[in-house]
């Protein structure tokens, strides 16, 4: 799916569909990783699969904040 390149409500509700359907799809790839892969590095990653996982998370938690706070900003 491609994100929508107008600021519209369809397209809003395009863009809330598309993060949903990719944040479902993160959730099934680390629901199927075995628990003994986690220590290892996913070839050619300098990283292994559990520092993958909590940077994703903590990227996500990151831009969470940022919403709550332009939201406080807010009039």
């Amino acid at each position: 799916m491609v994100r929508p390149q107008q600021v519209t409500a369809k397209a809003w509700k395009v863009d809330i569909q598309l993060l949903a359907d990719t944040h479902q799809t993160l959730r099934e790839a680390v629901a199927d990783l075995r628990p003994g892969i986690l220590t290892k590095k996913p070839k050619g990653s300098k990283v292994s699969y559990l520092a993958l996982v909590t940077g994703i998370a903590a990227h996500d938690l990151y831009h969470a904040g940022q919403i709550q706070l332009i939201k406080r900003l807010m009039p």
